[in-house]
């Protein structure tokens, strides 16, 4: 053999080594397994690294003792120079030191979404400084950016188990909040990556017929410049009513579904494990109920590619689906409800409760808002899954409580819960999973989802 063809020779048996390299690496990372803990609301304001309890450590466990956890940053992230407040009035500043996000990676997060009804408190400079903490812990945000553009991409987290990519997004945001896109010739606008609704209620004939006619009665006093075609059926006070059995219809716009779609399609060839989360306070009757346009948009997510579809915002814990054998967790609660214990609110959501501003604590703002729910508000659970290669192998759901009936100062901290709560915890996290068909089993510690 010529020297020549020895060195093309040798060329590709190189070229064909490290191709084999490859192909064994990716057959070796799809016999692994993965592990990830997902969490709902966070809301920190006070340093836990120096708590001892043995029932917050076990908590704190079931993120560190997981490849990837996840949970919803539901704070700005900011110092007093990073950002200017926006107006909030009866919503709150949900605005805390940049110390936090150390805390937040001692919890054991890698990955947080970023988008929700707070997410532009502390304005544009709050988004880019939220995000900015966030990497410098290694914790990855999703949901916001400088632009639509930025907002609506996937982002990555590498973890011993593999690539783990994350798109958030949010349907309940403040009238301000939603990014825009970038284009050639003019700058974006920092927000969320917003989910709109087109809702419309439905109302028996005689009860249309009324609305219709206060609609008419009040059209003079509602003139507008503009000429905006109106929606379909009764326009009323904002609102579209259109004839049926009383109820309402909601889906998620087209176009926002189509782009977390892209979204999800364009992360399913580059991560190994898809999640796509959303910031939802819309229930539908009742506290545990997901509004209608979330089984579509979940449903959409996944056929797409996504292996996980998580909601938070509510408060409130709901059930969960299998849909294609993926799990959609249709409210995950709150995971740390710190809110009694926010360092600072901007004066205006003081005159909101009818409050003196400036000699008055937080705290006492805060007990003016009207949760509903009472102990449902602070319970929920820790969703543990595991896969091994491409197959999802175990779901356990692990109960946790907030400590409702602590002192304000102590307040909104997870703990395992009591033997006598987690039964309970897991039996309503079950029940209101059968409506979707997911059956939850108690092994007398933690619930177990039937795959």
């Amino acid at each position: 053999m010529d020297r020549r063809r020895f060195l093309e020779y040798s060329g590709r048996a190189l070229v064909g080594t490290g191709l084999a390299s490859r192909a064994r690496a990716a057959a070796a990372q799809a016999r692994a397994s993965l592990s990830m803990a997902l969490t709902g609301d966070v809301i920190l304001t006070r340093r836990v690294s120096a708590l001892a309890d043995d029932r917050f450590q076990a908590v704190r466990a079931l993120l560190t003792g997981a490849d990837c956890a996840f949970g919803n940053c539901e704070m700005v992230i900011a110092d007093r120079h990073e950002g200017v407040p926006s107006a909030a009035g009866r919503s709150l500043s949900s605005v805390v030191r940049s110390g936090i996000a150390d805390e937040l990676r001692w919890l054991g997060y890698d990955l947080m979404g970023t988008a929700n009804n707070h997410t532009l408190d502390y304005g544009a400079g709050g988004v880019t400084a939220t995000l900015a903490h966030l990497d410098r812990v290694g914790i990855v945000g999703a949901g916001t950016g400088v632009n639509l553009q930025e907002a609506s991409a996937p982002r990555f987290a590498e973890t011993a188990g593999g690539r783990v990519a994350l798109i958030g997004c949010a349907s309940t945001v403040a009238p301000h909040a939603p990014a825009v896109l970038e284009r050639g010739d003019y700058p974006g606008v920092p927000g969320t990556n917003t989910v709109r609704l087109v809702r419309q209620y439905q109302l028996p004939a005689p009860l249309l017929e009324a609305v219709s006619r206060a609609a008419e009665a009040l059209a003079p006093v509602q003139f507008s410049g503009a000429n905006f075609p109106p929606p379909p059926g009764v326009s009323f006070m904002g609102n579209s009513f259109v004839e049926g059995p009383a109820d309402l219809v909601s889906r998620p716009h087209t176009a926002d579904v189509t782009r977390i779609v892209d979204a999800v399609q364009a992360a399913r060839d580059s991560a190994r494990i898809v999640v796509v989360s959303i910031h939802a306070h819309e229930i539908y009757k009742d506290l545990t109920t997901p509004d209608p346009f979330l089984p579509v948009l979940a449903h959409a997510a996944i056929d797409a590619g996504a292996d996980v579809f998580a909601v938070h915002g509510s408060h409130y814990m709901t059930g969960m689906e299998l849909y294609k054998g993926r799990p959609i967790f249709y409210g995950l609660g709150d995971f740390v409800f710190q809110y009694h214990t926010f360092e600072a609110l901007g004066a205006d959501s003081y005159q909101a409760y009818g409050l003196e501003p400036l000699h008055t604590p937080p705290s006492a703002v805060v007990d003016k808002i009207p949760l509903r729910g009472g102990r449902q508000l602070w319970e929920t659970v820790v969703p543990r899954l595991r896969w091994e290669g491409d197959e999802l192998t175990a779901i356990e759901v692990h109960p946790v409580t907030l400590g409702m009936e602590h002192p304000l100062h102590d307040r909104g901290t997870p703990v395992t819960a009591s033997p006598a709560d987690a039964e309970r915890i897991v039996s309503d996290f079950g029940r209101l999973s059968k409506p979707w068909n997911a059956a939850v089993q108690w092994t007398g510690e933690v619930g177990r989802v039937v795959l």
